[in-house]
């Protein structure tokens, strides 16, 4: 658990305990439920939420790793679904990482 929306509910991730090799997924709890909220982006193999607002909307990270190279994008929840934001424009040629740590009442994050 990493983040709460001030009104009884938790976020943050989860693995099954019989799933080895399965990613690291983002998780809710309200009211004592769980709800699996899936995985950010396609290839996704971590999903992190790091932070939620008072409405429910969530912020966070999802890393891929492909070929030993590893990237971190940031992600958004929007409409029930966890959407990865856009990588930062860098000249280096080397892969861009991004993070989201928090959520603004309008769920910006």
């Amino acid at each position: 658990m990493t983040a709460t929306d001030d009104k009884g509910g938790f976020a943050g991730w989860a693995r099954p305990a019989d799933a080895a090799g399965v990613p690291v997924r983002a998780a809710a709890w309200t009211n004592g439920t769980y709800t699996d909220l899936g995985t950010a982006g396609t290839g996704t193999s971590h999903t992190y939420v790091t932070a939620e607002n008072r409405a429910g909307a969530l912020a966070g990270t999802a890393r891929t790793s492909a070929f030993g190279v590893v990237v971190e994008k940031a992600f958004k929840s929007s409409g029930g679904t966890l959407v990865e934001l856009p990588l930062p424009t860098s000249a280096s040629p080397a892969p861009a990482t991004s993070s989201a740590s928090c959520a603004s009442r309008t769920g910006r994050a």
